[in-house]
């Protein structure tokens, strides 16, 4: 039985596709990420209140921009889909659906990546939340605060920069649930701005006077900054 044939035995009071139901998952997905790795509004005053204002940053403004740039390619392609499903009643727009994926070579493959994509996405608001939880006030977009603390623990414990993997996976489940190359061109300019900023970001670290020791050390200990045994 087909899922639109599943479907349509369900006698829903209301009419509902295949794709219809398939991108309303997408989105539902994408939103409780958001939702679980969404802070709270007095987030950042609790951070500047612990831990002081960013003082240290890359010279010039290399860093904000690189930082813009990785942040566009994480997020502008899940919001295009958030806000352009649901206006057109979560069936994909015509100028969306030129960069579609192309047809799989079984319906398991397609259903299988697809559902790989919504878990993938929850389980990367999982992750990046419990790496919030550990960085705690130490939060910044690139640079130090006044009082720095190294945090090595959670999903530091095992690579240097864990945001950022999750970063890059976002946009790989994020094509996948929505079967879309556009998330994937975000992947490439996220990858690429993490490539740029972790070597700025940690030349800052190794800089500062208070953890610049410590951090040396925690490079021998967790000597992968991104994906373990590759990077």
């Amino acid at each position: 039985m087909s899922l639109d044939s599943y479907i349509a035995s369900l006698n829903l009071p209301f009419a509902v596709t295949e794709s219809q139901l398939l991108n309303g998952l997408a989105c539902a997905s994408t939103f409780t990420m958001f939702y679980t790795i969404w802070p709270g509004s007095s987030y950042k005053q609790k951070v500047e209140k612990e831990a002081g204002q960013v003082v240290e940053m890359p010279p010039g403004k290399q860093g904000e921009l690189v930082t813009v740039a990785h942040t566009i390619g994480l997020f502008a392609p899940a919001l295009i889909f958030l806000i352009g499903l649901p206006m057109n009643k979560f069936v994909m727009p015509n100028w969306l659906q030129r960069y579609s994926i192309p047809p799989a070579p079984s319906p398991e493959i397609y259903y299988g990546a697809r559902v790989a994509g919504y878990i993938g996405s929850l389980g990367i608001g999982i992750t990046m939340d419990w790496g919030m939880r550990h960085l705690s006030t130490q939060w910044h977009i690139v640079g130090l605060r006044e009082r720095p603390k190294l945090v090595n623990t959670g999903p530091f414990a095992y690579i240097r920069h864990p945001m950022y993997l999750c970063g890059m996976f976002l946009d790989l489940f994020a094509a996948a649930m929505y079967w879309n190359w556009m998330p994937l061109a975000g992947a490439a300019l996220a990858i690429t701005s993490f490539i740029i900023k972790i070597p700025m970001e940690e030349e800052v670290i190794l800089k500062n006077k208070k953890i610049g020791e410590a951090y040396k050390r925690y490079q021998k200990d967790v000597p992968y900054r991104v994906i373990p045994y590759i990077w």
